[in-house]
Protein backbone atom coordinates (compact mmCIF):
# COMPACT_ATOMS: atom_id res chain seq x y z
CA UNK A 1 0.00 0.00 0.00
CA UNK A 2 2.76 2.43 0.98
CA UNK A 3 4.74 1.74 -2.20
CA UNK A 4 1.65 2.25 -4.35
CA UNK A 5 0.99 5.62 -2.72
CA UNK A 6 4.58 6.78 -3.24
CA UNK A 7 4.56 5.61 -6.86
CA UNK A 8 1.27 7.45 -7.48
CA UNK A 9 2.94 10.59 -6.13
CA UNK A 10 5.76 10.22 -8.65
CA UNK A 11 8.57 9.57 -6.17
CA UNK A 12 10.26 7.21 -8.64
CA UNK A 13 11.05 4.38 -6.22
CA UNK A 14 13.92 2.41 -7.64
CA UNK A 15 14.64 0.06 -4.76
CA UNK A 16 12.72 -1.29 -1.78
CA UNK A 17 14.93 -3.39 0.48
CA UNK A 18 14.38 -5.38 3.68
CA UNK A 19 17.79 -5.47 5.34
CA UNK A 20 17.21 -8.86 6.96
CA UNK A 21 15.66 -7.53 10.17
CA UNK A 22 11.91 -7.59 10.68
CA UNK A 23 11.69 -3.85 11.05
CA UNK A 24 14.55 -2.50 8.96
CA UNK A 25 13.43 -1.38 5.53
CA UNK A 26 14.92 0.97 3.00
CA UNK A 27 13.03 2.98 0.41
CA UNK A 28 15.30 4.40 -2.28
CA UNK A 29 13.80 7.06 -4.47
CA UNK A 30 15.03 9.67 -6.89
CA UNK A 31 16.32 12.75 -5.14
CA UNK A 32 15.03 16.22 -5.82
CA UNK A 33 15.79 19.74 -4.57
CA UNK A 34 16.42 20.35 -0.87
CA UNK A 35 13.05 21.90 -0.04
CA UNK A 36 11.07 19.17 -1.77
CA UNK A 37 13.18 16.46 -0.08
CA UNK A 38 12.49 18.02 3.32
CA UNK A 39 8.76 18.04 2.51
CA UNK A 40 8.95 14.42 1.38
CA UNK A 41 10.57 13.31 4.63
CA UNK A 42 7.92 15.06 6.72
CA UNK A 43 5.18 13.60 4.53
CA UNK A 44 6.72 10.11 4.68
CA UNK A 45 6.76 10.20 8.49
CA UNK A 46 3.05 11.10 8.57
CA UNK A 47 2.19 8.56 5.85
CA UNK A 48 3.97 5.72 7.65
CA UNK A 49 2.08 6.49 10.85
CA UNK A 50 -1.28 6.63 9.05
CA UNK A 51 -0.74 3.42 7.07
CA UNK A 52 0.37 1.63 10.26
CA UNK A 53 -2.70 2.94 12.12
CA UNK A 54 -5.09 2.03 9.29
CA UNK A 55 -3.76 -1.52 9.14
CA UNK A 56 -3.52 -1.90 12.92
CA UNK A 57 0.14 -2.71 12.32
CA UNK A 58 1.05 -2.75 15.99
CA UNK A 59 -2.01 -4.70 17.09
CA UNK A 60 -2.93 -2.05 19.61
CA UNK A 61 0.45 -2.30 21.34
CA UNK A 62 3.94 -0.99 20.61
CA UNK A 63 6.89 -2.58 22.42
CA UNK A 64 10.06 -0.49 22.53
CA UNK A 65 13.54 -1.41 23.70
CA UNK A 66 15.39 1.77 24.69
CA UNK A 67 19.05 0.79 25.07
CA UNK A 68 20.66 2.99 27.75
CA UNK A 69 17.91 5.12 29.27
CA UNK A 70 20.23 8.02 30.14
CA UNK A 71 18.15 11.20 30.46
CA UNK A 72 15.16 9.36 28.99
CA UNK A 73 14.55 11.55 25.95
CA UNK A 74 13.76 8.64 23.58
CA UNK A 75 11.27 7.12 26.01
CA UNK A 76 9.70 10.43 27.01
CA UNK A 77 9.28 11.61 23.42
CA UNK A 78 7.67 8.26 22.59
CA UNK A 79 5.18 8.86 25.40
CA UNK A 80 4.46 12.39 24.19
CA UNK A 81 3.87 11.18 20.61
CA UNK A 82 2.10 7.90 21.38
CA UNK A 83 -0.68 7.12 18.88
CA UNK A 84 -4.16 7.21 20.43
CA UNK A 85 -5.62 3.85 21.32
CA UNK A 86 -2.22 2.15 21.43
CA UNK A 87 -0.63 0.72 24.57
CA UNK A 88 3.02 1.64 24.84
CA UNK A 89 5.42 -0.76 26.57
CA UNK A 90 8.98 0.46 26.97
CA UNK A 91 11.84 -1.56 28.41
CA UNK A 92 15.14 0.14 29.11
CA UNK A 93 18.38 -1.22 30.52
CA UNK A 94 20.62 1.38 32.16
CA UNK A 95 23.80 0.97 34.20
CA UNK A 96 23.81 4.33 35.98
CA UNK A 97 21.32 4.07 38.85
CA UNK A 98 22.39 7.44 40.31
CA UNK A 99 21.61 9.15 37.01
CA UNK A 100 18.07 7.74 36.91
CA UNK A 101 17.44 8.74 40.54
CA UNK A 102 18.64 12.28 39.79
CA UNK A 103 16.20 12.83 36.92
CA UNK A 104 13.43 14.14 39.18
CA UNK A 105 15.65 17.22 39.63
CA UNK A 106 16.68 17.54 35.97
CA UNK A 107 15.45 20.55 33.98
CA UNK A 108 13.63 19.05 31.03
CA UNK A 109 12.11 21.18 28.23
CA UNK A 110 8.73 22.72 29.06
CA UNK A 111 7.00 20.24 26.70
CA UNK A 112 7.79 17.51 29.25
CA UNK A 113 5.86 19.21 32.08
CA UNK A 114 2.65 17.34 31.19
CA UNK A 115 4.44 14.04 31.84
CA UNK A 116 6.45 15.21 34.85
CA UNK A 117 4.58 12.69 37.03
CA UNK A 118 5.98 9.90 34.85
CA UNK A 119 9.54 11.24 35.14
CA UNK A 120 9.23 11.50 38.94
CA UNK A 121 7.79 7.99 39.28
CA UNK A 122 10.54 6.51 37.09
CA UNK A 123 13.19 8.39 39.05
CA UNK A 124 11.83 7.00 42.34
CA UNK A 125 10.74 3.48 41.40
CA UNK A 126 12.26 2.72 37.96
CA UNK A 127 8.80 1.71 36.77
CA UNK A 128 5.63 3.50 35.64
CA UNK A 129 2.32 2.05 34.57
CA UNK A 130 -1.14 3.28 33.71
CA UNK A 131 -3.80 2.00 31.28
CA UNK A 132 -1.90 3.08 28.16
CA UNK A 133 1.76 3.22 29.20
CA UNK A 134 4.19 0.79 30.80
CA UNK A 135 7.83 1.81 31.30
CA UNK A 136 10.46 -0.23 33.10
CA UNK A 137 14.04 0.85 33.65
CA UNK A 138 16.24 -2.06 34.67
CA UNK A 139 19.64 -1.39 36.22
CA UNK A 140 21.49 -4.02 34.26
CA UNK A 141 23.99 -4.49 31.46
CA UNK A 142 22.09 -4.19 28.15
CA UNK A 143 24.00 -7.18 26.72
CA UNK A 144 22.47 -9.42 29.38
CA UNK A 145 19.09 -7.73 29.55
CA UNK A 146 18.26 -8.14 25.85
CA UNK A 147 18.55 -11.92 26.22
CA UNK A 148 15.48 -11.87 28.48
CA UNK A 149 13.19 -10.00 26.09
CA UNK A 150 10.68 -11.32 23.63
CA UNK A 151 9.90 -9.58 20.34
CA UNK A 152 9.96 -5.78 20.31
CA UNK A 153 8.69 -3.48 17.57
CA UNK A 154 11.18 -0.63 17.90
CA UNK A 155 14.74 -0.47 19.19
CA UNK A 156 16.43 2.77 20.17
CA UNK A 157 20.14 1.94 20.05
CA UNK A 158 21.20 4.96 22.05
CA UNK A 159 24.35 3.67 23.67
CA UNK A 160 25.93 7.12 23.36
CA UNK A 161 29.03 6.38 21.28
CA UNK A 162 31.49 3.58 20.53
CA UNK A 163 34.13 5.64 22.32
CA UNK A 164 32.13 5.78 25.57
CA UNK A 165 30.22 2.44 25.44
CA UNK A 166 32.36 0.32 23.15
CA UNK A 167 30.79 -2.94 24.42
CA UNK A 168 27.44 -1.88 22.93
CA UNK A 169 28.89 -1.25 19.48
CA UNK A 170 30.61 -4.57 18.79
CA UNK A 171 29.78 -7.11 16.10
CA UNK A 172 29.08 -9.68 18.84
CA UNK A 173 26.53 -7.37 20.46
CA UNK A 174 24.65 -6.74 17.22
CA UNK A 175 24.57 -10.45 16.39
Amino acid sequence: ELIDILEDLGWNLHDVVAEGAYSQFELDFHYTNLLEMADRLVFLRILLKEVAKKNNFFGGEIKILDICYGLGYNTLLSVLHKPKGVKLKIYSPELDEKLVKSLKNFSYPKEFEKIRHIIDKLSDDFIYEDREIFIEIVIKDAREYIKTLQKVDIIYQDAFSPKVNKELWTIEYFN
